[in-house]
């Protein structure tokens, strides 16, 4: 599947904030890693305004199942003018299960979480790479 504006944002999104060193800590509850970093509210609401529409034709998805059960998107491949060519933390072969603890399978769940993002303090990202899972998480600072 090619195109799905569902982790279209999210990949732009995780590419913008991507910029920072990021330094690990061990997640308490599920003992994953987090990769801790930080972005400007106003470079986050940049991109927030920007919408789905310019990323859209830039990124190549397909759905991640295992059986019947939806897992995530995972990232196939970037066109060459896309923004997220070089991102510092999620890369072609990863899947992205979740942002801000919400999945990403139906639509009305991306725009959930979407619209939460406006306000959000932190953004999270949830990824599985390999055998590994791991979140993402910038703090939105003033």
């Amino acid at each position: 599947m090619r195109n799905v504006p569902v982790i279209s944002i999210l990949f732009c999104m995780a590419f913008a904030f991507g910029l920072a060193t990021a330094s690990v800590s061990a997640a308490p509850a599920a003992k994953e890693t987090v990769l801790e970093d930080s972005i400007s509210r106003t470079v986050f609401n940049t991109v927030y305004r920007e919408g789905p529409q310019r990323f859209i034709a830039s990124l190549h998805v397909k759905p991640h199942v295992v059986g019947t059960r939806f897992v995530g998107y995972t990232l196939v491949g970037f066109e060459p003018t896309s923004p997220m060519k070089g991102g510092q933390y999620i890369q072609v072969g990863d899947t992205v299960m979740s942002v801000n603890g919400y999945s990403l399978e139906k639509p009305d769940q991306f725009m959930k979480a979407w619209q939460r993002l406006r306000t959000a303090k932190t953004l999270e990202v949830r990824v599985r790479r390999g055998e590994k899972t791991f979140t993402v998480r910038w703090h939105i600072s003033a």
